[in-house]
């Protein structure tokens, strides 16, 4: 969440503080790592569940970014916006399934 607020603060044509980008680029880096350990520990674990809420949330989420991109056009400069923000939610979104693995309960096969 601290990426994004960072990259809206970027794109709203208004100056980041000195400190704003070496924060964003650990927190980038932060980020690739987590969704990467995520994806290692359980993307073989990944069940049809899994996948169906992640094809669900890769459906509608963008849609609606999308929209809200569209609503506030005139306050967002979109050169700076439309990168950071793709690259982060298809990498949320490619995670998505394998943490879903890690943290619903799984049933038991008879």
């Amino acid at each position: 969440m601290a990426s994004i607020a960072l990259l809206l603060i970027a794109s709203t044509r208004s100056d980041l503080p000195s400190w704003g980008g070496i924060v964003d680029g650990i927190i980038a880096f932060t980020l690739v790592g987590t969704s990467f350990f995520v994806w290692r520990r359980g993307g073989e674990a990944a069940t049809l569940r899994d996948l169906r809420i992640g094809h669900g949330l890769a459906a509608t989420v963008p849609a609606l970014m999308l929209v809200a991109i569209w609503w506030y056009r005139d306050s967002l400069d979109l050169n700076v916006l439309l990168p950071g923000l793709a690259w982060r939610t298809w990498l949320v979104l490619y995670t998505v399934p394998s943490a879903l693995a890690l943290v619903l309960p799984r049933r038991r096969s008879v």
